[in-house]
């Protein structure tokens, strides 16, 4: 090779890496929090600061990386071999970083949720966690977290010479907000002659419920089944609506009755490969990673998905399609516990303006309704502080106004029957 065509190929290589540097420096330009909020955002507005900081952190990195490349060009090609010792050399630092997180993680951070072939995910058994956690008041308290055999918040041998009531739901029932003896179904402990058993895993949706019922009902012979709902659930039934939900998207392969079949699908646009996901570390920051997507994800059909369906009602043919399905759950539930009385109550009050079709529902299945559970702890919101810091969830307070309302309706039932 000639020196002209060394110089030509030198001049070739020189520009090549300028053109890395100028793409490094457009993929800057583009990703800063306005440009995301306008293309990706549906409500065109990134409401987490924590996010935009990082956001920008990635951009400024992208454009000096790139501003770096493009006036140290010449240099690069002329230091080739010792650019490339340093880049292994920080690629693998930050792998063993990674490693060190892992192992931290795995030994001392504790995990409260598994992989389940069957349920999607299900909470880990014989946990005991104790941890603080703020009221939407500010006030701070610590809470004793424990799960029992099979991941139940209580579990113990069925005795057949006692009132069995088997309680389910989803976050509100698992109730990290509150210890043990504090949620709203402890208050049905009051009573010696009911042995409890409850079975709740945050973002459960009623199909969940049902395969959990399926499999423990012949062990537990449940006299009586209590179910929370929450109106998030008619999301969370179906696949449609949940991709396209900002909030109430779990980002985790669940159960969906499709076509009266059970089918197993991920509702996040983000997957990753399943020994990624196992990872711990992965699971510290995916569920961030995958909502932040979501909210980011174009979706003209996702665009005030509530609004929809707080307007359009049934009349929203994704809603009205959950709304069948969440009817054909409950359904299964009463017939797979036709031996067993079955109550539920409607956690919800201000998110959706769907009372009615949830009552429908629930007592088209034969299911009795727990009425002014969600009233009576509304109604106390307005002067005291009945939620965590979430606004969503019940405190201590909450959980009692609840639990006084269901365990004496509970009470009533079982004078009423007994004689």
């Amino acid at each position: 090779m000639n020196r002209i065509q060394k110089i030509k190929k030198s001049i070739k290589t020189v520009d090549n890496i300028q053109y890395f540097g100028a793409l490094l420096i457009l993929i800057g330009l583009i990703i800063n929090p306005f440009v995301i909020e306008q293309l990706f955002s549906v409500n065109k507005n990134i409401e987490s600061f924590g996010l935009k900081l990082c956001i920008v952190f990635f951009e400024i990195i992208l454009l000096v990386i790139g501003t770096l490349i493009i006036k140290h060009s010449k240099k690069i090609i002329k230091n080739r071999k010792n650019i490339l010792i340093n880049l292994s050399l920080l690629v693998g630092s930050i792998i063993f970083i990674l490693i060190m997180v892992e192992l931290y993680l795995f030994f001392f951070v504790p995990v409260r949720v598994v992989n389940h072939d069957v349920y999607g995910w299900d909470n880990l058994e014989f946990t005991d966690i104790t941890y603080n956690v703020k009221d939407i008041d500010g006030s701070v308290h610590e809470v004793n977290y424990i799960t029992y055999e099979k991941g139940f918040r209580r579990y113990s041998e069925p005795d057949m010479d006692k009132t069995r009531i088997l309680v389910l739901g989803d976050s509100l029932t698992d109730a990290q907000q509150v210890s043990n003896d504090e949620e709203y179904y402890s208050y049905l402990e009051n009573n010696p002659d009911i042995q409890l058993f409850v079975k709740a895993v945050s973002g459960w949706g009623t199909l969940q419920k049902y395969l959990l019922l399926n499999d423990v009902y012949d062990i537990i012979k449940p006299d009586i089944i209590i179910f929370s709902f929450a109106n998030n659930d008619f999301i969370n039934n179906d696949l449609y609506l949940e991709k396209n939900s900002l909030i109430h998207n779990n980002n985790h392969v669940r159960p969906y009755l499709e076509n009266d079949k059970i089918v197993y699908k991920n509702p996040s646009g983000v997957i990753f490969p399943e020994f990624i996901e196992d990872l711990r570390i992965t699971k510290f920051l995916l569920h961030n990673i995958k909502q932040g997507f979501n909210t980011f994800r174009v979706n003209k059909q996702g665009i005030d998905l509530i609004e929809e369906i707080n307007t359009k009602g049934e009349n929203y043919p994704a809603f009205s399609n959950s709304v069948d399905t969440t009817s054909k759950i409950l359904g299964l539930i009463k017939t797979r516990a036709k031996e067993s009385k079955i109550f539920s109550f409607n956690i919800d009050l201000n998110e959706f303006d769907i009372k009615p079709i949830v009552e429908r529902i629930i007592e088209e299945n034969g299911i009795e309704m727990i009425p002014g559970v969600s009233e009576i702890v509304y109604e106390h919101a307005e002067n005291s502080s009945v939620h965590g810091i979430d606004g969503v969830h019940w405190n201590k307070l909450g959980h009692k106004l609840a639990g006084d309302l269901i365990s004496e309706y509970i009470n009533d039932y079982l004078e009423e029957k007994n004689g």
